[in-house]
């Protein structure tokens, strides 16, 4: 499967598109640090005209993708992109709750610093190479995001003892 995370953000938007099977072996195909400034008076500054461009920009990464993970964004947050995004991209999308991220890595006890810390310590364990940023968390963020749903939606041994109620 295809996949690719964005973790939402206007200067700092990560970029990570990734390959996997039924395995917990991820295969990162690309990973970019992108900020919407760059599309600035292209045509306005309003969103509607920028994540457009930026999306035009990545059309290839866009459409490769199976899935497409997007950060759910909080209240006062980025919530148009996510938004936009979302309606673009509506049949390949799925939202990713940080605060469900979070307790998967088994995070939500530390504070904003500390969680940027782990998701890049997290990250740096399956990446062969560094992360090629000065920033390196909103990376590590989206390549969580890909850990995350891959755990979610692949078959791990000990699924095979869970109970799942019949319906």
């Amino acid at each position: 499967m295809k996949v690719l995370a964005i973790d939402i953000g206007f200067h700092n938007m990560g970029l990570v598109s990734a390959e996997f099977e039924d395995s917990p072996k991820i295969d990162v195909k690309y990973m970019k640090k992108v900020s919407l400034e760059d599309y600035k008076y292209l045509r306005s500054n309003d969103f509607v005209d920028l994540i457009p461009l930026f999306v035009e920009d990545h059309q290839d990464i866009f459409d490769s993708a199976d899935k497409i993970l997007i950060e759910r964004q909080p209240p006062g947050g980025f919530t148009n992109i996510e938004i936009l995004l979302n309606y673009m991209f509506k049949d390949k999308v799925t939202l990713i709750s940080p605060v469900s991220m979070h307790m998967h890595f088994g995070m939500r006890h530390l504070d904003y610093e500390e969680r940027k810390e782990r998701t890049v310590l997290i990250a740096e364990k399956y990446l062969d190479d560094e992360i090629p940023y000065e920033r390196k968390h909103d990376i590590a963020d989206a390549f969580c995001m890909i850990v995350y749903f891959n755990f979610k939606v692949t078959t791990h041994i000990f699924d095979k003892f869970r109970y799942f109620p019949k319906v």
